[in-house]
């Protein structure tokens, strides 16, 4: 079935479905957090085989894989508890490469967050999965990239990152896009 041009409305994005809108990600997040910095996480504080650590570098193809020498033990896992992931959080690289982005799941829940890190929490009706998805598509890539700051390494920081703009539809349509290119996985 083909869909009428006047089913859609021109944006900044381009064309877009009429009942979908342009949105920054800053409107539609409740809590906004980056990973610990300066004095707060030295290479001492890592052991082996406790809290992982998600950098940049552990979030791959939407998926946190952690390494067991990016850890902390307990002690300093309460000291940096305000760095905790929840699930249903995004978990994104702030640094490097742009478009490193993955949700929490329930398994890494507890987990910190890390210095090259930042989370998100967005707001109970939004869908996490859509979100992470749309912030991973070339565009928004290539969007990010041309914001960050930096010349050795590209940073963002947390004004860049709430101007992002998606294409957004309503939370139904979000959540069967999210699950029809979850299956295509």
């Amino acid at each position: 079935m083909k869909t009428a041009a006047k089913d859609f409305k021109m944006t900044e994005l381009g064309p877009i479905p009429k009942d979908w809108e342009v949105r920054r990600l800053g409107e539609i997040w409740k809590r906004f957090a980056t990973g610990p910095f300066g004095s707060s996480l030295h290479a001492s504080d890592y052991v082996s085989g406790g809290t992982p650590l998600v950098n940049p570098m552990h979030i791959v193809e939407g998926k946190i894989i952690p390494d067991k020498e990016m850890t902390v033990d307990c002690v300093t896992r309460k000291r940096l508890v305000s760095y905790q992931m929840n699930a249903g959080d995004l978990v994104m690289g702030r640094r490097g490469e742009m478009g490193r982005v993955a949700v929490v799941t329930k398994k890494e829940q507890g987990w910190l967050c890390g210095t090259g890190s930042f989370t998100i929490t967005l707001r109970d009706n939004e869908s996490p999965d859509f979100v992470a998805r749309y912030l991973r598509t070339p565009q928004c890539v290539a969007e990010m990239t041309n914001e960050a700051v930096g010349t050795t390494i590209q940073n963002l920081n947390q004004t860049l990152v709430s101007q992002i703009n998606i294409a957004y539809p309503p939370l139904p349509e979000q959540r069967k896009i999210a699950a029809a290119l979850s299956d295509v996985d």
